[in-house]
């Protein structure tokens, strides 16, 4: 059986905002409180697990890697804007 998946990208802020050097995201893209990384959920796309990473890779990030507790909080805190979705 295929199992699909959001596609949950990660990735560490490189650029700086020149006036205050504070960590700027792309936009679509979510700051984390988590080691200055962006986050960006594409909830309307569920693609195989090789796939989303591929999507992910070819924007210079990667698929989310939960680590700790506080990067699960904040996860779970952007999954549920879309709470009505099934994932």
């Amino acid at each position: 059986m295929l199992h699909l998946v959001p596609i949950i990208c990660f990735q560490i802020i490189l650029l700086q905002n020149s006036i205050f050097g504070e960590p700027v995201c792309r936009t679509g893209w979510t700051e984390s409180p988590h080691k200055k990384t962006c986050i960006r959920i594409s909830h309307d796309r569920k693609l195989p697990w090789e796939d989303a990473r591929a999507q992910c890779k070819a924007e210079g990030a990667d698929l989310v890697i939960i680590l700790d507790e506080s990067m699960d909080d904040f996860i779970t805190a952007q999954l549920s804007a879309y709470q009505n979705e099934t994932f």
